[in-house]
């Protein structure tokens, strides 16, 4: 074996003992991770233990599973498009929960909003709202 082969073969080993120290690194790098969130889960675990629900808070979940879907909220904001809203309900509702249709509903003039109005009293449909709002916008 002459001197370039030599070289070679301690290039090869060099890449060999870089891997191999990489991989160990990494690989205790990934346990001592999964120790952390071992002891944080173990940590929360215990703190949770001994929570208990009051009877308030049972009462109050048994009235939010009673509530119907389109009912308001305790603030009064309307949490879904439901028939009937006013001008001003419908454009809350718009607002709080359909930004991307409300930001584009916010730049339309007076008569475009009330287009768009009174398509929504005949058709509720979110999708189809927004579609009515992209439509009337490009007017």
């Amino acid at each position: 074996m002459n001197f370039i082969g030599i070289k070679k073969h301690l290039m090869d080993l060099g890449i060999v003992i870089k891997v191999t120290i990489i991989s160990f690194l990494f690989v205790n790098y990934l346990n001592a991770l999964a120790q952390t969130n071992s002891e944080f889960l173990q940590a929360l675990e215990g703190e949770v233990e001994d929570l208990t629900v009051d009877k308030a808070t049972r009462a109050n979940q048994e009235d939010l599973i009673k509530k119907p879907q389109f009912d308001a909220g305790e603030s009064g904001a309307i949490l879904e498009l439901q028939p009937g809203l006013s001008i001003a309900q419908f454009t809350e509702v718009l607002k709080n929960n359909y930004i991307g249709s409300h930001i584009f509903y916010k730049r339309l003039n007076d008569g475009q909003k009330q287009e768009v109005y009174k398509y929504y009293l005949e058709n509720p449909d979110p999708a189809k709202i927004r579609a009515k709002i992209i439509q009337v916008s490009k007017n």
